[in-house]
């Protein structure tokens, strides 16, 4: 009896760290789509500037989408690492062009 008694309190340890780890997913998926979003307007910013970025919004674009997708944080963290990557390369290209018109 006590055996079973400890196997549910077990259980119920476990399902609560589940619905835990669930509602902390979600609210890491929901920080990294905003942080992206905002890189998203900050690369179309610079597109519509004449620095044509198309791809770099299309690659953004697709990461984004992934996003809801994703089922651990360690595949969470991949995509952002992605789309980061992906805005400083659009740096780079946006300074590079800047020097040029100096």
């Amino acid at each position: 009896m006590i055996v079973v008694y400890l196997l549910i309190n077990i259980y119920k340890i476990i399902m609560k760290l589940y619905n835990e780890f669930n509602k902390r997913l979600y609210i890491e998926k929901q920080m990294i789509f905003s942080s992206s979003k905002n890189i998203l307007s900050f690369v179309k910013y610079y597109d519509k500037k004449g620095f044509n970025l198309k791809d770099k919004i299309s690659q953004i674009d697709k990461s984004m989408d992934s996003i809801d997708c994703v089922e651990n944080v360690e595949d969470l963290l991949l995509i952002e690492a992605r789309i980061k990557q992906i805005y400083y390369v659009v740096w780079d290209i946006i300074l590079e062009n800047e020097q040029l018109q100096i």
